[in-house]
């Protein structure tokens, strides 16, 4: 299982190597590459096939974590999950990646206290 400082860290790394990246709301490019923040993570740990990017491109991130935990065995904690979602809905809205990755935070941290 994937902890919430793991997945951070990762998509933290993503973030800062491509701050003032914009992505278009898609996975995946037509020339195979990782389009959004989650994309990009997806793609950097070998989540997914080749052949089964397409089918994940019209789903949000629970639809894709869910598909992963039923085909793959691969699980994120509930914390990581809900931060990839908030991620991808910020970023989903033409914020650059820095941006968005401080204002997933800055929603998260209600949720920090209940540890």
């Amino acid at each position: 299982m994937f902890t919430f400082d793991q997945v951070f860290d990762q998509i933290k790394q993503i973030a800062t190597d491509k701050p003032d990246n914009i992505a278009d709301c898609v996975y995946r490019d037509e020339n195979k590459q990782p389009v959004c923040i989650v994309g990009h993570w997806l793609y950097q740990n070998d989540f997914l096939y080749d052949d089964e990017w397409d089918q994940m491109e019209e789903n949000n991130v629970d639809f894709v974590l869910s598909w992963l935990r039923r085909h793959r065995g691969v699980a994120v904690d509930e914390k990581s999950a809900l931060f990839l979602t908030t991620i991808q809905q910020i970023q989903d809205r033409q914020t650059p990646w820095l941006e968005a990755l401080d204002a997933a935070v800055a929603a998260m941290e209600p949720d920090s206290t209940q540890d």
